[in-house]
């Protein structure tokens, strides 16, 4: 499972053995939108972490770039470029693109959605309306004045069209083209706002913002907490705020950061997202408070200073490096650890060949002819002596830095290497010798010897958090409907409304992952952090309604946190506050793609679970605790079984082990047009059954029933991302009879956003069945009286 889109990679039993793709593959072609797509550029594949224009270019982006949403994933096979294409150039237009075909890139979202039209164009699927004060994220195609607008990102009842003006970063109306009279006369044609008519402008693409992901704006009464008036202190996300500063209302237009400050905003400032709405009253100053400066006090999201190299700090302080908070357990002298880095000493080892067919990974350091090499990622192939796979300053997507001649010692300058002392101040590169072994430091350092551990920590400020979710009110299920949460989609369904109308109690929500590879924080799908997140609302409603979640770590998508926090004791406190402040009682890893494989971060997982394990059962906690893999209709795979034979080695506990019954990659799951044949359905069952097997032999002890009661089901309603694969209202019959009668401990589904109507083609908010087939949540209403205590 992943953000948007569930899949998984399927290895071993003679089926498919290659890894299927996460999303369909494209070369970059100016795609711009809110879909999530996968591109090749200069030989490199590339998601966008959030919506995406078309000036944005893969090339241009860094790790971390705030202003850019590709983020980079891995080097393109020689396959995938022949079959796909592969942009080289950041001009506009497919043209640079070099490809074995005479295709040109296409310009399909990955999720099977309607891409962005060029301008002038309205795709056939879309229909034209007349404007009537639409709002939300959907795309819209409006009548206005003569003309067709078609909205960039999310937007308000109060965007109108007449009022758009060329990149305006606080209207989303975009003219697109002149309507056709059959369009005027079916749609009415308005043509005010509320005052005289204005002409289409003639409008260009929308600016590089980040716009609001689907939030909605503050009810008139501001009655509703998370929009009601409050005092400026930081807010961040995508959720619209009201605040209070120096004597005005403020609004977001779009996402705000925390360190945008309302001070000197204008509509005409593009770059900042706070818009004058009003003057404050008295009374809401005196309610709300009423800060002046950009300085943000201790009770809101804090805002620390950036880490500086040559500045000591004393224990306790809070710095900010990279996008993320570090905070250091004792004092930090000038020229000491970097927060989130390795030591500054990097043992000496004459740099080896480079070789072709070896597998390099960031920090490993490699000669050709002389000249030395380090790489930045992962790559294979890639000749660090070319030019085209050089990245000297980090500026590009190529994997290899060039670190000039390569350094080489003879035994007699090694055994003679001035031994280490802590005074002195070491220039990068210089060769030490301790404890009769010679170092090299990788930058300027002081008083850091080889064997010290970098004392700065990730730290998350959880401050209200425990507030904002609410308390659950009863246990969690022994056998429980859980359907998965894509817990950062644009459109995430009122939880207690589905509670409510179709008994959902139950939900898992999807996915905390690290913030990037290399940074040890817990986020929502790198989006959003985890202290103040918009949607806790929901969560909050739900279990004030009766109802709970779950939460799962990973996903197919970017790094769980199991890769990124190479520390065990960091991993064990990240899942110990996140159980805590989200007052959960159920916690789920989903471990797939490359991770099922990935034998350092399993192990590291496993370790770190047994740690908070121990530290629950010290404080009287009982957290259950699901693994979720990927299965075939034969069973786990041998890369699933690793995973719970090295947790079972290590004394994990677990409450069970979930499967995704979807994306078997298997000819006999082709099931595309054979309804009520229940060919996925028996997929589902056969995996189940072999997957007992498999339980059984890890556990001999436990019983038949202990083991059913420890395996839960998961299929993908509707189309599934494996062509040909498609699981109905009919399959879902037969998986809840096989549930019920094994008494399972779960069911999910990816995801509850799917399961309604509508589409032809795979998409994280439609099943691709028609409601005939398969109307509005009937899947849940299969599933839903699974849930029992």
């Amino acid at each position: 499972m992943k953000l948007n889109i569930f899949t998984k990679s399927m290895i071993g039993m003679g089926l498919v053995c290659s890894a299927l793709p996460a999303l369909a593959m494209e070369a970059w072609n100016n795609q711009q939108g809110g879909n999530k797509y996968q591109v090749i550029f200069d030989g490199k594949i590339y998601e966008n972490a959030w919506w995406v224009s078309s000036t944005n270019c893969p090339g241009k982006a860094k790790a971390n770039d705030a202003t850019n949403p590709w983020r980079l994933k891995r080097t393109a096979t020689a396959a995938e470029i022949s079959q796909f294409g592969n942009t080289l150039s950041c001009e506009k237009s497919g043209s640079s693109s070099s490809s074995n075909s005479n295709t040109p890139a296409s310009n399909t979202p990955a999720n099977g959605g309607s891409a962005t039209p060029a301008q002038g164009t309205v795709p056939s699927n879309s229909s034209v309306v007349a404007w009537n004060k639409q709002q939300g994220g959907q795309t819209w195609y409006v009548v206005f004045n003569g003309a067709v607008y078609k909205n960039a990102w999310w937007v308000a009842s109060s965007n109108c069209p007449g009022d758009a003006k060329g990149n305006d970063a606080s209207n989303p109306w975009r003219y697109v083209r002149a309507a056709t009279a059959t369009e005027i006369s079916e749609t009415s044609n308005p043509q005010s706002c509320t005052s005289a008519p204005q002409p289409a402008p003639d409008v260009k693409p929308a600016p590089d913002v980040k716009p609001a992901p689907d939030v909605q704006p503050a009810p008139a009464d501001k009655s509703n907490d998370n929009y009601a008036v409050v005092a400026w202190k930081g807010q961040e996300g995508s959720s619209t705020w009201y605040v209070i500063y120096n004597g005005g209302i403020y609004k977001n237009a779009w996402w705000v950061g925390s360190k945008d400050c309302p001070r000197g905003t204008s509509a005409e400032n593009s770059n900042n997202p706070w818009r004058l709405e009003r003057t404050a009253t008295a009374a809401e100053l005196s309610q709300y408070g009423n800060p002046t400066t950009c300085e943000i006090d201790n009770g809101g999201v804090i805002v620390a200073d950036g880490f500086q190299a040559s500045k000591a700090y004393s224990a306790d302080s809070i710095v900010d490096y990279n996008d993320a908070h570090y905070k250091t357990s004792v004092d930090q002298d000038a020229w000491g650890f970097v927060p989130g880095g390795d030591n500054p000493w990097k043992k000496y080892e004459p740099a080896k060949a480079w070789s072709a067919s070896t597998v390099y990974v960031k920090g490993d350091r490699v000669v050709v002819d002389g000249q030395a090499y380090e790489a930045l990622f992962w790559t294979q192939s890639d000749n660090p002596a070319l030019v085209a796979n050089q990245n000297a300053t980090g500026s590009n997507s190529r994997p290899w830095k060039p670190l000039g001649k390569a350094q080489s010692y003879s035994n007699e300058e090694l055994n003679n290497a001035p031994q280490f002392n802590p005074e002195t101040l070491y220039a990068s590169d210089t060769l030490i010798r301790f404890n009769g072994v010679n170092y090299i430091s990788q930058s300027k350092v002081q008083k850091v010897s080889p064997s010290d551990s970098n004392p700065w920590r990730v730290f998350v400020d959880w401050t209200g958090t425990k507030e904002r979710v609410g308390t659950p009110k009863k246990a969690w299920p022994k056998h429980v409907y859980a359907p998965y949460v894509d817990f950062t989609l644009n459109t995430i369904p009122d939880l207690a409304a589905l509670a409510k109308n179709h008994n959902v109690n139950h939900f898992t929500l999807a996915f905390v992952v690290s913030k990037d590879a290399n940074t040890c924080l817990p986020t929502w799908g790198t989006a959003y952090g985890m202290h103040n997140y918009a949607q806790y609302s929901k969560i909050k409603a739900l279990r004030e309604a009766g109802g709970d979640v779950m939460l799962s770590i990973g996903g197919a998508n970017n790094a769980p946190l199991a890769a990124s926090c190479k520390n065990v004791d960091d991993l064990m406190q990240h899942y110990y506050d996140i159980v805590d402040n989200l007052n959960l009682k159920v916690l789920d890893f989903d471990i797939e793609g490359t991770w099922v494989a990935d034998q350092a971060s399993i192990e590291r997982r496993n370790l770190a679970v047994k740690k908070v394990q121990d530290k629950w059962k010290s404080e009287g906690k009982d957290i259950a605790i699901w693994y979720t893999l990927p299965i075939l209709p034969t069973g786990l795979t041998p890369e699933g079984m690793n995973v719970l034979s090295d947790a079972k080695a290590k004394g994990v506990e677990l409450a069970g082990v979930n499967v995704m019954t979807m994306d078997y990659g298997n000819a006999i799951c082709q099931s595309a047009n054979t309804e009520g044949q229940n060919i996925h359905g028996k997929c589902a069952t056969s995996a189940i059954a072999n997957l007992h097997s498999q339980l059984k032999g890890l556990h001999p002890n436990k019983s038949d029933a202990e083991i059913d009661a420890m395996m839960g089901t998961t299929p993908m309603v509707g189309v599934n991302d494996v062509q040909g694969e498609v699981f109905y209202l009919s399959d879902a019959r037969l998986v809840m009879q096989d549930a019920q009668k094994r008494n399972l401990g779960m069911v999910g589904i990816w995801s509850i956003a799917r399961d309604l109507p509508g589409g032809t083609n795979l998409s994280p908010e439609f099943h691709g069945l028609t409601k005939e087939q398969a109307p509005k949540y009937a899947f849940s209403e299969i599933f839903a009286p699974f849930t029992k205590q």
